[in-house]
């Protein structure tokens, strides 16, 4: 008898070290984009994209909140305008993105006026364009150790405003948020979505792509799966040019829609994805200067799938939003037609 129990326990311990692969975790995932854009149309090309990769969730920024530094006080800028109907068939969701310094500059006192009135814009823009069925709503805000207090406290009154009743309330997580949240803090929301990209020092003139690397990103999500919140994940489709001055001194971004191609311009290349100006040029607004530096960075299909993959193995919900950032159709016409099934997918992969 004992030599047949042992026996048993060979062939059970055998089967289990020998075939160490386990199933892989398979995700149930939304697909969703952003509208970043201050003027809401229904252009062809992105409609046609919303409708072939199955879109369920459209997040749209209806409004910034900045500081005026003349009214001492907090105040809403760049509304979007609705020139369209958003498709009904779509699930809206409200962004409100919110500067730190705002949340750095404004008093405790004035906090739940601030919270009164931005859930009362968002449902009088929700009202006047036609937008029902809202579910959620979402709150965008690079907040600090030292602004957290404050922000978290301007969530919770958010919570309490009647246009919120029933609805859930999201807040977006940048990655250093997500990694150092014990720092950080944990806002306090229903759930987060995590910001995939943004992720290197853009200022510095040394960095390869503040976008997005894989590299870099994997620095910031190994203790993902000890994140105390459901996370969306949202990834990155944008491209721009980083400007430094001739002493390497950043200046500021210039955005694909602004230059869509350097083709013509008196530049030459220097290192992988850097371009030196070999003598003054004013043009489109820009007035750049002999030995001003572009660095060109993108959202590189294959870095976006690699991320995406690299998530996959530190979250820990099965069903969750993929979103890509943003819905534009300059940014959509670079990328091959079936890259976005692609990148939707990516979390299985």
């Amino acid at each position: 008898m004992r030599l047949i129990s042992i026996i048993v326990l060979l062939f059970f311990l055998s089967s289990t070290y020998c075939h160490p692969e386990q199933k892989k975790k398979k995700f149930v995932v939304s697909r969703g984009f952003y509208y970043w854009k201050s003027i809401f149309r229904n252009t062809v090309p992105e409609q046609s994209v919303l409708r072939q990769e199955r879109v369920q969730e459209l997040y749209i920024k209806y409004f910034d909140v900045d500081w005026s530094y003349i009214r001492h006080d907090a105040y809403p800028l760049a509304q979007i305008q609705f020139a369209d109907q958003p498709d009904s068939s779509l699930q809206i969701i409200p962004v409100v993105f919110i500067t730190n310094r705002c949340i750095d500059h404004i008093d405790s006192p004035a906090i739940w006026p601030l919270a009164d009135r931005i859930g009362s814009l968002i449902n009088d823009i929700s009202d006047a364009n036609g937008i029902k069925h809202i579910r959620e709503i979402q709150i965008d805000c690079d907040w600090t150790e030292k602004t957290k207090n404050k922000y978290f406290y301007l969530l919770n009154e958010l919570r309490n405003h009647p246009f919120l009743s029933g609805k859930q309330l999201s807040a977006t997580i940048r990655l250093h948020q997500a990694k150092y949240h014990e720092r950080t803090g944990v806002p306090p929301v229903d759930k987060g979505l995590l910001m995939a990209y943004n992720m290197g020092n853009i200022k510095n003139s040394t960095t390869g792509n503040s976008i997005l690397e894989p590299q870099e990103l994997n620095k910031y999500i190994g203790e993902l799966h000890n994140y105390p919140l459901h996370l969306d994940i949202a990834l990155p489709l944008f491209s721009w040019y980083v400007w430094f001055n001739a002493d390497l001194t950043f200046k500021g971004l210039v955005h694909d829609y602004q230059i869509a191609t350097l083709t013509g311009f008196p530049v030459e290349a220097t290192t992988g994805n850097k371009f030196l100006f070999t003598r003054n040029c004013d043009t489109l607004g820009f007035s750049f200067k002999k030995g001003d530096l572009l660095r060109k960075e993108e959202s590189n299909l294959n870095d976006i799938i690699q991320s995406a993959e690299l998530l996959a193995k530190h979250l820990t919900n099965d069903s969750l939003s993929l979103s890509c950032f943003h819905l534009d159709s300059v940014i959509l016409k670079k990328y091959p037609a079936n890259a976005l099934e692609k990148i939707f997918n990516s979390l299985n992969n």
